[in-house]
């Protein structure tokens, strides 16, 4: 008789806990009540889509020269900000620089404020600007404008 009455109120607990969870997930962030605001995630959503739409284009600036090609830019329009590692080659005489580079084509390295020669490729050795006029190809990581 006992055995029977555990099982009974056993059943009965069960059943009560799964009707109080029907209950709770059939109102538990309902039309009415909503667990989170639509206004609050489409705020949400605008800020993440802005804050990968300026990292996208501060990646994509110097994308091409640090992806390995080198890319062509104009010193009279602008100098160029070469992060430490990145190559420069002068197409033409002409270009300065703020920095130490390593000359890779004629061994030794240009000190700061030295011109860099025509068709000679310089690692920067630090950050360096290199101003001046003239096409020089760069490759690594670089700011330009």
């Amino acid at each position: 008789m006992k055995k029977k009455l555990v099982i009974a109120l056993a059943v009965a607990l069960v059943l009560c806990c799964a009707g109080i969870g029907v209950w709770a997930a059939g109102n538990y962030g309902s039309e009415d009540d909503p667990l989170v605001a639509m206004s609050y995630l489409d705020k949400v959503k605008e800020q993440l889509q802005s804050d990968f739409d300026d990292a996208l284009t501060e990646a994509a600036q110097g994308a091409g020269a640090a992806s390995g090609a080198f890319v062509s830019l104009n010193l009279s329009e602008s100098a160029v900000s070469l992060d430490a590692g990145g190559e420069v080659l002068c197409l033409e005489s002409g270009a300065t620089t703020t920095a130490t580079l390593v000359d890779a084509t004629g061994g030794g390295s240009l000190a700061p404020g030295e011109t860099l020669a025509a068709n000679h490729l310089y690692i920067a050795a630090a950050d360096t600007l290199i101003y001046g006029t003239g096409e020089v190809l760069v490759r690594g990581v670089y700011e330009h404008g």
